[in-house]
């Protein structure tokens, strides 16, 4: 309606991840979701309503308390509405598909200002193009996902010098292809060693090659399918290194090479940190009870 009125070209500024410059426009008018960032969860229905200006990190921090996720972006800074509506690739696709195979529904503004609600069944036709159609139907205003279990995942991060990756690119590829359960998700890259503790001196700074693989289960079954990878990384050849780590879904994972896990915050009674442990977890639920 603005823009039959004024004549101004419209954006709409969702996460803001988007590298094609969508979400801006010059001399028009930008429609800014980020305060809609939301993240509302049913744990007993695995349903979550996410505001259309969320971000994956919104969405993993209202999740990870409850043990659960579906594929999000690789990056916790993308955009939850953009990655959905352009299909939505992550870690997690080979288990769980992609992001918008978890969409159970989408609240949208029309270029007319109608509010429609997408799904099975109202508006069939469109819940169906906004599977990967992108942002070219409407404003999503709300999303709404099914979730998965995800109690634990683990980060792998493997290190070689350039000269061993065409070697250890195949041998990842026929890790992928071959026997690699669903629960493995991943990719192998070229990229210039980071300036951080867990990268061998000689290799930052440097291009090296590398394989990231994350694992929807505990670390002994990720070591035990990455064990084609590991023996590569034993062969005295090449500079590497290895760094698994196997995490809480209520952890945060970071962009970038590390794994942190800092305690949950308990905001429904006086304990302000539970302890990382699952018992401890479980004794703050217990009080939880208690107190109510």
């Amino acid at each position: 309606m603005c823009r039959q009125q004024s004549g101004l070209e419209i954006a709409v500024r969702g996460g803001g991840h988007g590298v094609a410059g969508h979400g801006v426009v010059d001399d028009g008018l930008v429609v800014d979701l980020r305060r809609m960032n939301g993240v509302q969860i049913d744990p007993d229905a695995r349903i979550a309503r996410v505001g259309g200006g969320a971000t994956w990190g919104d969405f993993d921090r209202a999740c990870r308390f409850y043990w659960l996720g579906t594929t999000g972006g690789r990056v916790s800074t993308t955009g939850v509405a953009g990655l959905t509506l352009g299909g939505g690739s992550g870690w997690l696709e080979r288990k769980f598909g992609l992001t918008c195979d978890s969409l159970v529904s989408v609240e949208l503004v029309t270029a007319d200002g109608r509010l429609l609600i997408a799904d099975e069944t109202k508006n069939p036709e469109l819940f169906w193009a906004l599977h990967g159609g992108g942002g070219n139907f409407g404003v999503a205003t709300a999303l709404t996902f099914r979730l998965q279990r995800l109690p634990v995942t683990t980060l792998a991060l493997l290190f070689w010098s350039m000269d061993a990756g065409p070697a250890v690119f195949r041998a990842y590829r026929d890790l992928i292809e071959q026997r690699a359960p669903d629960e493995l998700g991943g990719a192998a890259v070229y990229l210039t060693g980071p300036p951080e503790e867990f990268v061998p001196e000689q290799l930052r700074g440097t291009l090296i090659a590398g394989v990231v693989a994350v694992y929807a289960g505990d670390e002994a079954e990720a070591r035990d399918v990455l064990a084609p990878l590991l023996h590569w990384l034993r062969r005295g050849r090449w500079s590497r290194r290895c760094r698994i780590s196997s995490c809480s879904r209520r952890w945060t994972i970071r962009p970038g090479f590390a794994i942190t896990g800092p305690p949950s915050i308990c905001r429904r009674c006086p304990i302000r940190r539970c302890r990382r442990s699952a018992s401890g977890l479980r004794t703050c639920r217990r009080r939880h009870r208690r107190s109510s």
